[in-house]
């Protein structure tokens, strides 16, 4: 499996999953509800995350000039802040408004991705590498090919 397409998948799920909260975000009544919210996305946003920079380090020296893992990496650090944010609230309002903030981070940290990053590995690393690190991912998340 390549890579970048084990990548395009997650972001599928999480679209969903944005798309859910988004359309129901009115309906939370209680800062608790929010929070436990937070939690089970930040442990899917904090995984995924991991994932990336765990196996596109293997890649990072092929990016050159064009691209590098620190942009990902510091896009990864604000989306775990504002999910810690949401852990700390005290006020249902502002956990709504930051759990907003994050899936709109979460929409154009994706969106980039697929847009600038994906398209440079596709040009700078060979399909074998790819299959290679797609084949890790797989085995990491435990998916039978």
């Amino acid at each position: 499996m390549n890579l970048i397409d084990a990548f395009i998948g997650e972001h599928a799920v999480f679209y969903s999953l944005f798309d859910h909260l988004e359309d129901t975000l009115n309906d939370f009544e209680s800062l608790g509800e929010v929070q436990r919210i937070g939690v089970v996305l930040g442990a899917a946003v904090d995984s995924h995350s991991l994932m990336e920079e765990d196996l596109f380090k293997q890649v990072d020296p092929y990016m050159g000039p064009e691209g590098s893992m620190e942009v990902v990496r510091s896009e990864h650090e604000e989306l775990s802040a504002t999910l810690g944010l949401i852990a700390q609230a005290t006020e249902l309002d502002f956990a709504l408004e930051k759990l907003a903030h994050l899936i709109s981070l979460s929409r154009h940290h994706f969106s980039k991705e697929e847009h600038v990053l994906f398209p440079i590995l596709r040009r700078s690393v060979d399909a074998a590498t790819l299959e290679k690190l797609g084949d890790e991912w797989a085995e990491k998340r435990v998916v039978l090919l």
